[in-house]
């Protein structure tokens, strides 16, 4: 069987741009906007830049910084299931809410704390999603801190999965910690449910904002999934390969100034750089230039040993339309046949910016479709077929021939859920309506295995701390 593999960078390729990456670091340098830190990394070794905030990397101390990277991360969840971020393995991510949400029966709108209850539990029925995540974001009926703890209470409510957080600051991730640290049951380096998203600034900044929430996460033992977003154009340089060297370096100073903090930490490889369009002055999350840097990081982050993973799934379309299905689906190709770890993003629409449960069921689907293309097909004595020609002979049908019956659930053939697939002209229902029966079917049906008695310390939890 001959399955394709998708990479955007040769090994050479990949050399290159580790070297270069180290002469951004010795020579120009990366900010850092922490007075302590940065202190602390001139004491074990890095050199004061050409300003008071900037920080110079000699390659002997990135090399040491990656050697005290694990390569394997141990991820635990609510429901007792244990799970391996690490090379030859591959885990998928959901987004839970955004910014909008694209509702079925009422369109595009803001969201609201029942989505998170809603979609966490279609998230949490999902085989496919092992570790969803949930952005941090106001609501129409709760705002500010507020927002945060209603929204985490309803998202681990119904969550029995590993879960990934993108806290905006040091106060966010201590929430995070505490309201994680009562679903957990203990102590997240006994039982580690929550990972966490770090983003450096793109060109070459670690802000204060981003050291600071490190420092909050890095005692817990929570592993620190690192997402550079470089704008191609913009943040990034124009060129994809200078971007991936921009999102790279940003990797390797992170990378470093963590394990000088806390030695040992898991750190998962990643990225969502992205193109910028210089016509509107927006950037692109749906545009191929992301699907490139996306399995480049794939290919940067193996180069290091470390587990890599990148975004999947990303739309510009705000609709369910043909632009939605063709860039959904060009992203998910190349993401399903690299080599990537963890691939992010299932249900992201409209230029990153909103989700909905029929999106990330229509992802799912397409994840299949993607699997199955990238499989190849698979030949062996069976399926040649030779005693099945003989028994069949010229003229005749194989429907009730063994062999049909040996392989009909097999996967041999694709099926998926959602897919209108007679082509009768009487069909009636689209593959949106289809989508939606399915998501009304999965809530229904679904019961999320969270402790109760869990969830009441998470409601008092919140009781005392809006």
């Amino acid at each position: 069987m001959a399955a394709f593999s998708a990479r955007a960078l040769s090994d050479s390729e990949t050399q290159r741009i580790h070297a270069v990456s180290l002469r951004v670091l010795a020579e120009v340098g990366v900010d850092v906007c922490h007075e302590t830190i940065r202190a602390r990394l001139l004491a074990a070794g890095a050199a004061e830049g050409a300003t008071n905030t900037r920080v110079r990397f000699p390659a002997g101390m990135v090399a040491e910084a990656l050697a005290r990277c694990p390569t394997e991360i141990a991820l635990g969840s609510v429901r007792g299931d244990t799970y391996r971020l690490a090379p030859g393995n591959r885990l998928y991510s959901s987004c839970v809410v955004d910014p909008f949400m694209l509702d079925y029966h009422e369109g595009r709108r803001p969201p609201r704390l029942a989505d998170c209850a809603t979609n966490a539990r279609l998230v949490d029925a999902l085989d496919l999603i092992t570790m969803p995540y949930k952005m941090d974001l106001d609501y129409v009926d709760a705002t500010g801190r507020t927002a945060l703890l209603e929204s985490n209470l309803a998202f681990m409510s119904n969550m029995s999965k590993h879960t990934i957080c993108a806290p905006h600051d040091a106060e966010g991730a201590r929430a995070w910690i505490e309201m994680s640290e009562i679903m957990a049951g203990g102590s997240l380096r006994d039982n580690p449910i929550v990972s966490a998203l770090v983003s450096p600034t793109s060109p070459l900044t670690l802000d204060l904002q981003f050291l600071e929430i490190v420092e909050c996460l890095l005692p817990h033992g929570i592993p620190l999934i690192l997402l550079p977003c470089p704008q191609a154009g913009a943040t990034g340089p124009f060129t994809l390969a200078g971007t991936v060297v921009d999102f790279n370096t940003e990797n390797l100073a992170a990378l470093t100034l963590i394990q000088m903090l806390h030695p040992g930490t898991p750190l998962h490889y990643h990225n969502v750089a992205m193109g910028f369009d210089m016509r509107s002055g927006r950037s692109s999350l749906g545009g191929p230039e992301k699907a490139l840097c996306a399995i480049a990081g794939v290919d940067m982050g193996r180069f290091y040993g470390l587990s890599s993973g990148c975004p999947g799934t990303a739309t510009n379309s705000v609709h369910y339309d043909i632009q939605n299905g063709a860039e959904t689906m060009s992203q998910l190709l190349l993401a399903v046949a690299s080599r990537a770890n963890l691939i992010t993003g299932i249900g992201s629409i409209g230029n990153g910016m909103g989700t909905s449960a029929e999106q990330i069921l229509f992802d799912c689907d397409l994840i299949a479709l993607a699997t199955y293309l990238q499989t190849g097909i698979r030949v062996d004595d069976e399926r040649l077929a030779f005693d099945a020609f003989g028994r069949v002979g010229p003229g005749g049908d194989f429907l009730q021939d063994p062999s049909t019956l040996r392989f009909l659930r097999s996967g041999e053939h694709f099926y998926a859920g959602s897919f209108e697939t007679s082509g009768a002209p009487e069909s009636v229902r689209s593959m949106v309506g289809n989508l939606h029966a399915r998501v009304e079917q999965i809530l229904t049906r679904h019961q999320t295995i969270v402790p109760a008695s869990r969830v009441e310390d998470l409601r008092r939890y919140v009781e005392a701390n809006r």
